[in-house]
C-alpha cells in the first residue's frame, strides 16, 4: 500500500511488518497493520514489539506533517514510553498519533492502538525532535520526490 500524500515513507521496517498509513492530517496520522502469524509472541498474542514499533511511528509520524507537495518534515525520537493494555491474536488492528505540543524543534506527541472492537491495545507518548532543518511548515525537499 502507498503512503498517502505528505505523509512518512512507506519504508524499512514499517514495510517489513506490513504496517500502513491511511490518513495523514495536520497534527496527527492513523495506520493499520493486519496481524499475521510472525507478528505474534509464544503466548499467541502480537509481540510488544510490533506495537513499540507502530507507536513510534504513529508519535513521530503525527509531528511530520508537510501540506507542501514535493517537500517534507523530518524527526528523531527522543524518547517513548509504552504501555500495554491489552492482548490481540489476529484481525486488523488500528494506530492514531496525535501531537499533544508543538516546538520550534522539539515536539511531544501520544498514541493508542486499538483491535477491531476499540478495545485498546497499547498507548505511547513520545518526545521527537525535527532534524536537518525541516521542523519549519514548509518542510524541507524530499529527495524522493526531487530526484
Amino acid at each position: 500500500m502507498n503512503a498517502p500524500q505528505g505523509s512518512p515513507g512507506y519504508t524499512g521496517m514499517l514495510r517489513l511488518i506490513g504496517f500502513a498509513f491511511d490518513k495523514r492530517y495536520e497534527g496527527g496520522i492513523e495506520g493499520h497493520l493486519d496481524v499475521r502469524e510472525d507478528h505474534v509472541n509464544r503466548a499467541g498474542t502480537v509481540h510488544g514489539g510490533v506495537y513499540a514499533t507502530m507507536l513510534d511511528a504513529v508519535c513521530s509520524g503525527a509531528g511530520m506533517y508537510c501540506p507542501h507537495p514535493g517537500r517534507m518534515r523530518v524527526a528523531v525520537t527522543l524518547s517513548l514510553t509504552v504501555n500495554y493494555a491489552g492482548a490481540c491474536s489476529a484481525g486488523r488492528i488500528f494506530a492514531k498519533g496525535w501531537v499533544t505540543k508543538q516546538g520550534k524543534s522539539v515536539y511531544y506527541s501520544a498514541g493508542e492502538i486499538r483491535d477491531e472492537d476499540d478495545n485498546l491495545l497499547a498507548h505511547a507518548v513520545g518526545t521527537f525532535k525535527y532534524v536537518m532543518n525541516s521542523g519549519g511548515p514548509e518542510g524541507i525537499p524530499n529527495p524522493r520526490e526531487n530526484g
